[in-house]
């Protein structure tokens, strides 16, 4: 089964106070936009054709309604071994200590200075107060 799809996409509109639409849609009845009056694109003959040998093929049948209703979530329905390759886990690495997201003023030529040395800046900007920081442990001890 095909679904024929729109050719143009809008994008939702903001949503309005309800003291400003009319009656029958602050008493919950949909009203209708401009995209549901929106004829849908008929298929071209080549995507009929191509419709046509997809429902043809023995071995990737449509899914049906009760075929839908029987499936199951992978983590589910998969042997426990693989579960960790079914998750997707994407972005960095955790780190071992998190860094805490902080916002400071500093002077412009200081800022210049370590954007200057190229990527990477902010490291080095994080390793150079880690060495003031150790500084000033160490001569806090001392005192």
């Amino acid at each position: 089964m095909c679904i024929p799809w729109s050719s143009s996409f809008s994008a939702p509109k903001r949503p309005r106070s309800s003291a400003s639409l009319p009656r029958a849609t602050r008493k919950g009845t949909p009203r209708a936009t401009r995209a549901d009056r929106r004829p849908v694109r008929s298929l071209t003959e080549e995507e009929t054709r191509l419709q046509a040998r997809i429902a043809q093929d023995p071995d990737n049948p449509e899914a049906t309604d009760a075929d839908l209703a029987e499936m199951r979530p992978a983590r589910d329905a998969l042997p426990p071994a693989l579960e960790p390759a079914s998750v997707l886990r994407g972005g960095r690495p955790k780190a071992e200590v998190r860094k805490v997201p902080v916002a400071i003023r500093l002077d412009p030529p200081i800022v210049d200075a370590f954007e200057a040395t190229g990527p990477g800046w902010q490291t080095r900007m994080n390793e150079a107060l880690a060495e003031a920081a150790s500084t000033l442990m160490v001569a806090r001890r001392l005192a």
